[in-house]
């Protein structure tokens, strides 16, 4: 299946509700792993967090406050399930099929707009998806078009244009929408075939940016009750709630992504520990910020008795 191309003035049938979003200029990409990531059922519970009805943001605040803050770049497929998948499909066909997804997202930079990004990925779909026709239940091509589409509207969306009110493109947002339900598709059938942790957390990470949201966030708190040992559940979990203010539950999620990936495997025991450290940052400054205006009224109140 072909998706639809976005021509470069952003034209396009489709629009959605206009949202003003804010361009992000932080980057993280999780680090390379050799297998698939499957995870396994672990006898650590999960300690609980303040996510109750009331604490959890419904799909449209999801989408506004994630697609485009700072869990964009962990819209791309992880790495290292990618890798397992490309080095399986080099004993199955030519270089020219197996290219990897994350050197092409590599080369985005010499791209300059969203119909140039569409240019790059929509062949390397188009033969994956005529491959499939053939074979609908070959994993390797699944899970590749799956990371594929993922990759295609993470890297569409740092190409996304804006207004002079900074208000995002309508049709820019509908279209990554679309490559993420892509995305979500194939993720599903891939799963449905042969159930794995790295993938259904990939599928949840797409999710946060359709407008089935919420539907993705409430999966990657499942995934992290069902494989409390997966690491970049966690990870992804806590990220997400930092965007969304959840900054308790959010905590709790870096340090438990720490405490299960103590060697560092799949490189989720670094970036947690990155998060953790801005957190504290942010809350020393805040309380700086509140000793220093508690100290100001308290000279002002001094001051004004003496008069």
């Amino acid at each position: 299946m072909t998706v639809a191309k976005r021509n470069a003035s952003g034209e396009g049938k489709s629009a959605v509700s206009r949202g003003r979003v804010k361009r992000s200029a932080s980057k993280l990409r999780p680090a390379q792993k050799k297998d698939e990531g499957t995870g396994k059922k672990g006898s650590t519970k999960r300690k609980s967090v303040n996510l109750d009805k009331k604490a959890r943001p419904n799909g449209a605040k999801i989408f506004v406050v994630v697609l485009f803050a700072v869990i964009m770049v962990l819209g791309m497929v992880l790495p290292y399930m990618a890798s397992a998948i490309r080095a399986r499909q080099s004993t199955e066909q030519s270089s020219e099929t197996t290219e990897s997804s994350t050197e092409t997202t590599e080369s985005s930079v010499t791209l300059s707009s969203i119909a140039d990004v569409d240019d790059q990925y929509q062949p390397t779909v188009s033969s994956l998806e005529e491959k499939l026709e053939s074979n609908p239940d070959d994993l390797t091509t699944l899970l590749g078009l799956a990371g594929d589409y993922q990759n295609w509207a993470a890297t569409a969306s740092q190409y996304i244009t804006y207004d002079d009110e900074g208000n995002a493109n309508e049709d820019d947002v509908t279209h990554i929408k679309d490559l993420y339900g892509k995305a979500v598709e194939y993720y599903d059938r891939y799963i449905e075939l042969n159930d794995s942790s790295a993938a259904r957390t990939n599928r949840a990470m797409c999710k946060l940016y359709t407008d089935d949201a919420e539907s993705g966030y409430n999966e990657l708190v499942q995934l992290t009750e069902e494989q409390p040992d997966y690491a970049p559940a966690w990870l992804y979990l806590g990220v997400v709630d930092i965007q969304l203010g959840n900054t308790d539950a959010a905590k709790e999620e870096l340090n438990k992504a720490v405490e299960n990936d103590e060697n560092d495997e799949y490189g989720a025991k670094t970036k947690a520990q990155v998060y953790l450290s801005l957190l504290e940052q942010q809350e020393s400054e805040a309380a700086e910020s509140s000793d220093a205006t508690e100290s100001s009224a308290a000279t002002e109140s001094s001051s004004a008795t003496e008069e």
